[in-house]
């Protein structure tokens, strides 16, 4: 079952970002069964996704065959940098380097070692306190030093001639580039791929079971927030994920080439709030909910158990108003499950617990036929003593996203270190086939309040731009009557509204990112040359050539002017509606000065001009441009 729906194949072959695996290699590590022995390349895939949208996925061994040329910024992963690259390979990234590419090496080994990286004496190293040198400002700096670290690196005596360090860790230098020819060199000497999935999907013990990590904090039952990576995440503000892919992507590799990426948000907004209800066998009056978001012109995700109690009544009342009705899987754990009686006759010794199939297809009898269930929430957040159990369940079963990792009793916030949708990991080291969508809060739960909700959104529009996924049960009331709770769940509209973030169902957001992922990107950058001097002619008869005078003295070459404007070609296919182009604001001492949709100067005076939207992120500021469906033709230019 774990090999049938372990990889998707990558959805995009045209993405300006190449990340270079090897699947064997991954595969080998898998074996002993350790989750700490995997290697977690496969991890830079949810990188891609998160920050740029479309990418390329490459073997090593196809690498060798590969126009490099066609890419700005190549990664090769821990995978692919274990052993040493065949000689013409070595060669041709070196030529790519020297070009004007863009290369990120995580833990290089041997020749690539050599070419390209620090020493590495010190060798392999766990944890270690991070000091952030270059890249980020106050506060994300400071947030980025208090990350847990939750993966090893590789320690070197120094840092290597030449190189820009970005980060360090107890002094040695773990993130740095090198100028090489006109291109760049990037090392990441974390095992980023490790770090990013600890924290995404969090740590289970090393044989991949779960257990009960914080039982004086956490129910003695098994949920998701077991898994949570350390106890300081348990009531965290901060994706720390997100941050430290952000500063990877916008600190330390547009420093080197400016990043184009498509922004992960529809209408340019600053992020989406995604509204959930847990229906808990209320029945069709939890709908109630649903009846108040209609009139306010709003939407939300329904999770239900499927149950008699909630029928065709109660889906027609939560869709009529554009809110969707998906799956709330009673998973088997502790007594809790739905169950069949088993006999023959009225003699029904045995009860068989619903599977997952059994539950999806019982709630399709309440919606039309055309409406997919793809999504589901775990009920009480129950999950199995299986890191990736539960994903493979639902990838058998057809289910594409997921939304049961986050808070319950005694926790809030950003519990996995991220609130945009990552793949979730098998443990082979490959994606399992389920997209997960953590959520932050759930109702007033481990002390959200107006205070705490309103700087989380804040915080979100100023830097951290997030898909704000929150939880508010309809018979939350039932258990303690409040007026507060009430105006909670109508505030958090109000917050969203007041900070740009869009209000979108799970499936909504789903869609749209997917086809973010699938769309087509291109860009070159240009220096803008001077206008060419006109040469005098002179006008001689039909029967002969027009000639240069002998006596013009030859034009001495121009000199390199670093003030010369820069102009960004960008092309983008955009699948549907909503979508936006982000560019940094500055690039080598250059701001965006004119932005047009279409290329000036190429045969037509008539290119309109287009006034981007201005926005940080931790600390970068980039501009957003929105694009049509289709094909989009975008010219940026940069001066002092």
């Amino acid at each position: 079952e774990a090999e049938r729906h372990a990889l998707e194949p990558p959805v995009s072959t045209t993405g300006e970002l190449l990340i270079v695996v090897d699947p064997e290699t991954v595969r080998q590590t898998s074996l002993a069964g350790s989750f700490a022995q995997v290697d977690w390349s496969y991890g830079w895939m949810n990188l891609a996704e998160q920050e740029f949208g479309p990418y390329t996925l490459l073997e090593r061994s196809a690498l060798r065959t590969t126009d490099l040329a066609r890419y700005r910024y190549v990664v090769m992963t821990r995978s692919a940098t274990a052993t040493d690259p065949a000689a013409e390979t070595l060669s041709a990234l070196d030529t790519y380097v020297s070009a004007g590419g863009v290369l990120v090496l995580e833990q290089p080994t041997g020749k690539l070692r050599s070419t390209f990286a620090a020493d590495g004496v010190g060798g392999t190293k766990q944890g270690g306190k991070i000091d952030v040198i270059q890249g980020l400002t106050a506060p994300y700096e400071q947030q980025l030093e208090a990350m847990p670290n939750l993966t090893n690196y590789i320690a070197s005596s120094g840092p290597r001639a030449g190189a820009v360090t970005y980060l360090e860790i107890d002094g040695s230098p773990v993130v740095y580039r090198i100028e090489r020819g006109r291109g760049h060199a990037i090392t990441v000497e974390l095992d980023l791929g490790r770090q990013l999935v600890t924290l995404q999907q969090g740590r289970p013990e090393d044989d991949f079971s779960v257990v009960n990590r914080h039982p004086d904090v956490l129910l003695p039952v098994l949920e998701t927030n077991d898994l949570a990576a350390d106890r300081s995440l348990l009531d965290n503000r901060v994706p720390y994920a997100d941050l430290l892919e952000r500063f990877l992507v916008h600190g330390v590799i547009s420093d080197a080439r400016p990043v184009v990426s498509l922004w992960p948000f529809p209408s340019a907004a600053n992020g989406v709030l995604l509204m959930t209800h847990d229906e808990e066998e209320m029945g069709n009056k939890a709908a109630w909910m649903a009846q108040w978001e209609k009139e306010r012109g709003v939407q939300s995700t329904y999770f239900v158990i499927p149950t008699e109690a909630f029928g065709k009544t109660g889906a027609r009342a939560v869709r009529a108003g554009g809110s969707e009705v998906q799956l709330h899987w009673v998973l088997p754990q502790d007594g809790q499950g739905l169950f069949d009686d088993v006999g023959v006759w009225k003699i029904n010794p045995m009860r068989r617990a619903r599977s997952l199939a059994d539950q999806k297809k019982a709630l399709a009898t309440v919606l039309p036929d055309n409406v997919p269930i793809r999504a589901n929430r775990t009920h009480y957040l129950m999950w199995t003593d299986q890191w990736a159990g539960a994903f493979r369940s639902m990838a058998a079963a057809g289910i594409t996203i997921d939304t049961s990792y986050g808070p319950d009793l005694k926790c809030r916030g950003y519990l996995f270190g991220t609130g945009l949708p990552y793949r979730a990991m098998d443990r082979t080291g490959l994606p399992v086939g389920v997209t997960e969508m953590p959520f932050v809060s759930a109702e007033t739960l481990g002390g959200v309040d107006s205070a705490w909700m309103a700087q989380i959104f804040t915080e979100s529009r100023d830097g951290h731009h997030q898909a704000i996924n929150v939880l508010f049960h309809p018979n939350a009331y039932a258990w303690v009557p409040s007026v507060e709770l009430f105006d909670l769940w109508l505030a958090t509209y109000d917050l969203a509204d007041a900070t740009g973030h869009e209000i979108l169902t799970i499936s909504q957001y789903h869609e749209f990112f997917t086809a973010r992922r699938g769309s087509h990107l291109r860009s070159s950058v240009r220096k803008v040359l001077p206008p060419e001097p006109k040469v005098p002619v002179v006008v001689v008869p039909d029967d002969e050539p027009a000639r240069v005078p002998e006596d013009e003295p030859a034009k001495p070459a121009p000199k390199p002017d670093p003030d010369r404007p820069v102009r960004i070609r960008i092309e983008v296919d955009a699948p549907s509606a909503g979508h936006s182009v982000a560019v940094p604001a500055r690039t080598r001492g250059l701001e965006i000065r004119q932005t047009w949709r279409g290329e000036p100067g190429r045969g037509s005076d008539d290119v309109p001009e287009v006034v981007p939207r201005n926005v940080e992120v931790v600390g970068h500021h980039l501009r957003l441009i929105p694009l049509r469906r289709g094909a989009n033709l975008i010219t940026v230019e940069y001066r002092r």
